[in-house]
């Protein structure tokens, strides 16, 4: 009466399956969408720097804070039906797990918990997010989805800037940079430095989406170079540098180590010579020698971080109302958000602990970002490598590390545990897929 060979279960299950993927790629999009703070419109709400004209609260503010708590009960549901994937590689970088930890801890001793724990716990969820796009995606969907979001972001920018100049430009201290949709020229040129090289890898490396990547490249670069973002585009350079020292390291002889270090001091010695003349290139760039007021905030952090060195002020503790950053910008005659130095502002915040912790975790990524070029031997894999390199010289005079609700972080959280366990695939399949 029934036909034993049909197989009802399986049908449903794969229904199922298809739409959890789809469910999984549009999180995954929309996720990334909004840790690029794109989806805020900043701009329209925010004047550019130096006026002071701002709505004191963003009517989509509420809109905003649905979307956060939303991906983030989303994150803890799709960890906990992939929790298997999760934990197979979920104890392989450590340091990452044990500075989250010691941000929830920091409560104890932080000045404001009420603000540590609700932004430890944001950042917990950030995080979370990384370990499942590492664990979920391979290097080549990974680079898919960044390449989406980031070209969306760059279409949607030069659109917004050509029809809304008053919004799109600055119009402060700034004035005639294109910032886009974000508040500042910096967040706009910064997002299309990485974008920049990203493309640029995916134009060397795939045959089918060449001619797109390369148009994307080229607005990325095109407005990188119209946001006057100066430090973005010196990162920009330094990358495409870093992108031909990675060749070396796919060669299989053994002389390719040493000739990758070799031009890597090279290049090291190169920016101690423009450090050097620093003064000469500063007044190119015009800019002044306190690096636009950055020295004066970190001699100032330096003093106050010398009062509690080991374990900081709390996580998101410092930079508060009626907290120990009044006295700096008393000091400094206004009101700087963080120290404009992700290493100098994590330590402000976890102390030298919290520090130590992340720069373990970083030469571990480092040293494994090297292996993972040298077992793949794909282009593509130099990503994992030159974002890390990005994301380092970035903080230099940002703050993104171990920043809750930044796309940045949860790219490197994403890094770090994907080179912590490798896929072997074969380049021509890699040029197929990407």
């Amino acid at each position: 009466m029934f036909n034993k060979s049909y197989q009802v279960p399986k049908y449903p299950h794969k229904v199922i399956n298809l739409i959890l993927r789809t469910v999984e790629k549009i999180y995954s999009f929309v996720s990334l969408l909004f840790f690029t703070n794109a989806l805020n419109f900043s701009s329209i709400f925010l004047d550019s720097e130096g006026l002071d004209n701002s709505l004191a609260r963003s009517p989509i503010s509420l809109l905003i804070g649905l979307i956060r708590y939303s991906i983030y009960a989303f994150t803890i549901l799709i960890v906990l039906m992939r929790y298997k994937i999760i934990l197979r590689i979920v104890f392989k970088e450590p340091f990452i797990l044990l500075l989250t930890m010691m941000a929830l801890l920091s409560i104890i001793w932080s000045d404001f918990p009420n603000l540590t724990i609700r932004y430890s716990l944001f950042a917990l969820g950030t995080t979370l997010f990384g370990i499942y796009f590492a664990a979920r995606f391979s290097l080549n969907e990974q680079m898919k989805f960044l390449a989406g979001v980031i070209g969306t972001i760059a279409v949607v920018n030069l659109l917004f800037t050509l029809a809304f100049p008053e919004y799109g430009i600055e119009q402060g201290v700034h004035a005639g940079a294109w910032r886009g949709i974000f508040w500042h020229k910096n967040n706009l040129g910064g997002l299309m430095a990485f974008g920049g090289i990203l493309f640029s890898i995916i134009t060397l490396t795939s045959k089918k989406y060449r001619y797109l990547s390369s148009v994307l490249c080229s607005l990325n670069i095109l407005l990188l170079v119209l946001s006057n973002s100066k430090n973005a585009l010196i990162i920009f350079l330094a990358a495409l540098l870093l992108l031909l020292l990675c060749y070396p390291l796919k060669w299989t002889s053994l002389i390719s180590i040493p000739l990758f270090l070799s031009a890597f001091l090279l290049s090291c010695s190169l920016i101690i010579f423009l450090i050097d003349r620093l003064n000469t290139i500063l007044i190119i760039l015009g800019k002044d020698i306190s690096l636009s007021g950055r020295t004066d905030i970190w001699s100032a952090v330096l003093e106050k971080l010398g009062e509690r060195p080991l374990l900081g002020y709390g996580y998101q503790a410092f930079w508060v109302k009626n907290g120990e950053a009044f006295n700096i910008w008393r000091q400094l005659n206004f009101k700087a958000v963080h120290s404009h130095n992700g290493f100098l502002d994590l330590t402000i915040q976890l102390g030298i602990l919290g520090i130590l912790v992340f720069l373990c975790s970083l030469v571990l990524t480092y040293i494994r970002s090297v292996i993972y070029i040298r077992k793949t031997k794909t282009t593509e894999s130099f990503w994992f490598l030159i974002f890390i390199s990005l994301f380092v010289m970035y903080n230099l005079s940002e703050a993104q590390i171990f920043v809750a609700d930044s796309f940045l972080w949860s790219i490197y959280v994403a890094t770090a545990f994907s080179v912590s366990y490798y896929r072997p695939i074969s380049p021509e399949k890699s040029q197929q897929n990407i």
